[in-house]
């Protein structure tokens, strides 16, 4: 009985409050949680919790927040970041993933952001959404169902039934794409519009091959929409 009590002594179980007393645990448990800094090693599961923990390996439960981790933050209904320590590996959230952008000298987080409905900010990697993606200075892919928005600073591909870019660079699949201004890409899809002006000097017309493969296709300096072909460089 002795050993058995000794060997369970990791497992640090709290009905609530902060569990930085047993930051280096292998294993923490609470059911709700709401605590200050603190580094987590290992697992950490929970009901709800709202913290400013940098968790360092598998954090899980209903409701999520942490400051940063390094491992993967699984939420039944939510998992979130608040900033500063961003994510370096996977986020995934049944309902909603929010990855807030990495500050205080810390690299952009880098790995994947998956759920029903995801938002990011300063992301390397991949955004996987069932209804959609929004995302602002993203590099790599969204892969949505139905949307994905891109805002400033958004490079590499969008695949969804809809498409939204402030500027096209990289690649846009689905049934419509449309980018506020002209970048070295390609759309392709029933309907493609690039509805600002590519061919002024404005920092966010960037030089490059324009591409657009569909029914329809709507570019700046063009009244009409040219079918299945068009491509220019400004």
């Amino acid at each position: 009985m002795r050993r058995a009590v000794l060997a369970l002594l990791p497992l640090c179980l709290t009905l609530c409050g902060c569990v930085e007393p047993f930051a280096q645990s292998p294993v923490n448990a609470a059911l709700v949680r709401r605590c200050g800094r603190v580094d987590l090693y290992g697992m950490d599961l929970f009901l709800a919790e709202v913290s400013e923990a940098r968790m360092h390996g598998l954090s899980a439960g209903l409701f999520s927040t942490k400051e940063g981790v390094r491992g993967a933050q699984l939420g039944v209904m939510t998992a979130t970041t608040t900033g500063e320590g961003g994510v370096r590996g996977l986020q995934l959230a049944l309902a909603t993933g929010i990855l807030g952008s990495a500050g205080g000298g810390q690299p952009p987080s880098a790995g994947a952001q998956v759920g029903a409905m995801n938002v990011a900010q300063g992301l390397r990697g991949a955004q996987v959404g069932v209804i959609g993606n929004i995302a602002q200075g993203l590099g790599g892919a969204q892969l949505a169902l139905l949307y994905n928005l891109a805002l400033d600073g958004w490079r590499g591909a969008q695949v969804a039934a809809i498409n939204r870019a402030v500027t096209l660079r990289g690649a846009q699949v689905g049934l419509k794409n449309a980018a506020t201004c002209g970048g070295p890409g390609a759309q392709i899809g029933l309907l493609n519009v690039i509805d600002g002006d590519a061919f002024d000097d404005r920092p966010d017309a960037l030089p490059g091959l324009r591409v657009q493969i569909g029914l329809l296709n709507f570019a700046p300096g063009s009244r009409w929409p040219i079918p299945l072909l068009r491509f220019y460089e400004p």
